[in-house]
């Protein structure tokens, strides 16, 4: 231990490593990106330790949370057993020791959890203010929401909004894939009850923003046009159509929107879908498209007149003009759409709060409303922790984020600058399934205005296979003077991937006889010493019964379990060579 002051955590096992004491032993707020093996349970343990001995801060005062009920175990033991260790030990000064014993004394009322908890707990506080009984269960089951997506899906089925869209799909696979997906991925209990129609204006409102804007380059379309033409050599020789003129002649009003009036023209919330009326905004903008479609379908005797016209067509049409005139052709349907959608999601909160059966999803969604709206829970949270410490953060998201921030925040809503301490590895993000977003994780030193700490000793692995999976991960390899692709790269302009500069490789550490840390060299491979294998499966070559007229599915295994066996072979060859 570098620092005197703190020697006594040197009791604790090995004592900490630079890079451990480094990030046990800070007071602002702090960013540790900790890889596999590189000891964080113990880090965690021996900061809360600290914080309790060294800063006087109750323990009681300390919020610890983690990813999982197991991690959650592992750290309340592995914390417990470090301030009994510090409290019979004869070398921990007597002040350290007296608040390590009072910190066991109060154990019981210590809070070491889940997020997911944590949230619940919020969440009951104020759970009858939200029309939710306070002893909900999480987790309700998938099958169930399916289930309700259908009958609300058959119930519907001749409405003309959900025949436009089924067209020829199976009534199952449209609630699925139409209903049960965006209610599940999109709205939670804490959304309000015209979340997707909201949206559907939202973006009404920007897309007629975008249209108005482009009105002056639309209206020059038909003398660009004329230009286009004029510039091409062989016009004289191959003259132009009357009809193109014609056509040219009729180019269509380009209407201005007026947002109200196109807002009355699809507002009654009937599903009696009609045409648009002859003079409606809608069926201007349809004319508009129909001119420009048509273009296309000019004989204009001159291969260059063709190319040219086509080109133009191109240019105007675009990617922005082409969503927008899909956008106003199908916009009556999508906003009774949107609203049958409401009215599902609407069903499903409303089985949740009978049922009082919550999704993951709508506890971390609803603290944070409850944080939000309900002040005094609000202050109660925010004085309740003088410190926050969480692993495993890169397996979290913006919720979870915003959640630890409103907690942090001071009276006047500035940041506690000492009271976060995250804790969590980019390249360990595998719960991307149920809404992890490794990309929060990698932009927290732009929220706090620091840079990560790193701890790059491995604890768990031997030095040749470090070894093996820098060289995997680095950009060069100095084996052979050969440089090699990496497969992340050093630096990346995207939040949402891993990288692996230098300074994170993965390094051995060990303690020697007399009781001195080294680190170890990198172990030089060759290809006798290899301890990391990369194989890829070009999955065209998987069997199946369409390589074979003759065979039957049952000659064939699933392409999973072909998969499964294509891995388990090569693990027996490689542990058998």
């Amino acid at each position: 231990m570098q620092n005197k002051e703190y020697e006594y955590l040197d009791l604790l096992g090995k004592g900490l490593d630079p890079y451990q004491e480094q990030a046990c032993c800070r007071t602002e707020n702090t960013i540790i990106a900790a890889g596999a093996g590189s000891g964080k349970t113990q880090v965690l343990a021996s900061r809360f330790a600290w914080l309790v001995m060294s800063k006087n801060i109750p323990a009681n005062k300390i919020l610890t949370l983690t990813f999982t009920n197991k991690a959650a175990a592992e750290m309340y033991q592995r914390i417990y057993q470090s301030l009994v260790e510090l409290s019979k030990n004869p070398k921990t000064p007597a002040k350290e020791k007296a608040r390590a014993k009072q910190a066991i004394e109060d154990f019981s009322e210590v809070h070491i959890q889940t997020l997911d908890s944590y949230c619940k707990n919020i969440v009951s506080q104020a759970a009858n203010r939200y029309g939710i009984s306070p002893d909900f269960s999480i987790g309700s089951s998938d099958s169930d929401l399916q289930l309700q997506a259908l009958q609300f899906v058959l119930k519907h089925r001749e409405n003309p909004t959900i025949q436009y869209y089924l067209a020829d799909s199976d009534l199952q696979d449209f609630a699925q894939q139409y209903f049960y997906a965006p209610v599940n991925k999109f709205t939670t209990l804490a959304q309000p009850n015209n979340f997707f129609t909201e949206g559907f204006y939202k973006q009404l409102k920007e897309i007629v923003r975008v249209w108005n804007e482009k009105n002056k380059t639309l209206k020059n379309i038909p003398s660009e046009l004329e230009n286009h033409l004029a510039a091409i050599e062989d016009q004289k020789t191959v003259p132009f159509s009357n009809d193109l003129r014609t056509f040219i002649n009729n180019f269509p009003e380009i209407p201005t929107i007026d947002e109200t009036k196109l807002l009355e023209e699809i507002q009654p919330k009937s599903f009696d879908i009609k045409p648009s009326a002859e003079n409606s905004i809608l069926h201007q903008i349809e004319n508009v498209s129909f001119w420009i479609t048509s273009l296309s379908n000019f004989n204009f005797g001159s291969k260059k007149v063709v190319s040219e016209i086509k080109e133009y067509q191109k240019s105007i049409t675009n990617n922005v003009l082409f969503g927008i005139f899909s956008f106003f052709k199908e916009c009556i349907y999508t906003k009774n759409f949107f609203e049958l959608l409401d009215d599902f999601s609407n069903q499903v909160n409303e089985t949740k709060r009978k049922t009082s059966s919550l999704s993951f999803a709508d506890v971390s969604a609803l603290a944070i409303k409850v944080l939000h709206e309900q002040k005094d829970i609000l202050i109660q949270e925010q004085n309740a922790y003088n410190k926050i410490m969480i692993d495993e953060f890169q397996d979290n998201n913006k919720l979870n984020r915003d959640l630890l921030f409103l907690l942090s925040q001071d009276q006047e809503g500035k940041l506690n600058p000492q009271k976060l301490f995250f804790v969590g590895d980019e390249k360990q993000s595998i719960y991307k399934f149920r809404g992890a977003d490794v990309s929060v994780f990698n932009e927290l030193k732009n929220d706090l205005n620091t840079t990560p700490l790193q701890m790059i000793y491995n604890y768990r692995s031997n030095n040749s296979l470090l070894s093996s999976f820098n060289q995997l991960f680095s950009e060069t390899s100095e084996n052979d003077g050969n440089s090699h692709t990496a497969i992340f790269s050093a630096t990346s302009d995207d939040s949402f991937e891993a990288t692996f500069p230098l300074e994170s490789h993965a390094k051995k550490s060990v303690i020697t006889d007399e009781g001195k840390r080294i680190e170890l060299e990198k172990e030089i491979l060759d290809e006798k010493k290899v301890n990391a294998h990369i194989c890829m499966l070009n999955e065209a070559f998987l069997e199946s019964e369409s390589s074979n007229k003759n065979a039957v599915s049952e000659d064939y295994l699933s392409k999973e379990n072909q998969i499964a066996y294509f891995i388990a072979k090569k693990i027996k060859d490689i542990y058998t060579e």
